[in-house]
C-alpha cells in the first residue's frame, strides 16, 4: 500500500523539484543580469513564466523543467545580452535627449536677446567669469552639434559605420559626449542669466519669457544628467566580470 502511495506522489514531486529548479534558475539570472531590485524581480518573473510554459509545451520527458532551462541558455549568456541590450537601449534615449536637449539650449540662445537688456553679450564679456561662460556656451554647443551630427550620419548609408568603428566605445563619444557638452552649454546660460541678473531671477526684464526660458533650461540639466547617470551604471555593469558559473546545473 505503501508502495502505491509513493508512486502516486511521484508526479507531484517531480512538478515540485522542476518549479523549485525553475526558481532558482530565475533567481540567480535576473541577479546576475541587473543590479536593480525592482528590474531584477520583475526579469524573474518574466523568466519564470517563459520556463514555466516552456516546461508545460515538453511534458512527457524525464525532466522537463531542466529541458526548458538548456533550451533558455546559460544564465551567463543571458545576462551578458541582457547588459548590452540595456546599454543600447539607454544609449538610444540618450540620443533622444541630447537632440531634444540641442534645441532647446538653441532657443534658450537666441531669446535671451529679447528678455536681458540691451548690450548684454559686453556687459557679459566685461568679467573673466562671464567672458568663460560665453565661450562655453558657444563651442560647447558647437562640438555637441558636431558630434551628434557625425553619430548620425555613421548609421547612414552615405557614411558606413566601420569608418568610424563600431561599438559602445564609439556611441559613447558620438552620444554621451555631445550630451555632456550640451548639459555644459545649458548650464552657462543659466550661470550667465545670473551674472546678469543676479540670484533674483523673478527680476528679469521680461518676467514670462525669461522664468520659462529659466525653467525650461533647468529641466534639460536635470533629464540630461539622469540619463548620463543611468547610461554610466549600465554601461559600467555591462564591463563588470560575471561571478556565475558558465553553468549553474
Amino acid at each position: 500500500m505503501e508502495l502505491f502511495r509513493e508512486r502516486d506522489h511521484r508526479p507531484s514531486d517531480e512538478a515540485s523539484r522542476g518549479d523549485r529548479l525553475i526558481e532558482e534558475y530565475a533567481a540567480r539570472t535576473a541577479e546576475a543580469a541587473t543590479s536593480d531590485r525592482e528590474m531584477a524581480e520583475r526579469l524573474r518573473w518574466e523568466i519564470m513564466d517563459h520556463l514555466a510554459e516552456a516546461a508545460e509545451d515538453t511534458q512527457g520527458g524525464d525532466d522537463p523543467a531542466r529541458a526548458a532551462i538548456e533550451r533558455f541558455g546559460s544564465p551567463r549568456a543571458f545576462a551578458t545580452e541582457y547588459r548590452a541590450a540595456v546599454v543600447k537601449w539607454r544609449l538610444k534615449r540618450m540620443r533622444s535627449t541630447a537632440l531634444y536637449g540641442m534645441i532647446a539650449v538653441f532657443v534658450g540662445m537666441r531669446l535671451r536677446n529679447f528678455f536681458l537688456e540691451p548690450g548684454w553679450r559686453d556687459s557679459l564679456q566685461s568679467t573673466l567669469w562671464g567672458d568663460a561662460l560665453l565661450a562655453i556656451d558657444r563651442y560647447a554647443f558647437l562640438i555637441a552639434v558636431i558630434l551628434l551630427t557625425v553619430g548620425l550620419l555613421s548609421g547612414s548609408r552615405f557614411f558606413p559605420r566601420n569608418r568610424v568603428g563600431d561599438g559602445p566605445k564609439r556611441d559613447l563619444v558620438t552620444i554621451a559626449a555631445p550630451s555632456v557638452l550640451i548639459l555644459l552649454s545649458a548650464l552657462a546660460i543659466i550661470g550667465s542669466i545670473f551674472v546678469l541678473v543676479g540670484p533674483g531671477v523673478m527680476s528679469l526684464a521680461n518676467y514670462g519669457l525669461g522664468s520659462v526660458t529659466f525653467a525650461a533650461l533647468v529641466t534639460v540639466c536635470i533629464v540630461i544628467l539622469a540619463r548620463l547617470l543611468n547610461l554610466v551604471v549600465a554601461y559600467v555593469t555591462s564591463l563588470k566580470t560575471l561571478s556565475l558559473p558558465k553553468e549553474l546545473f
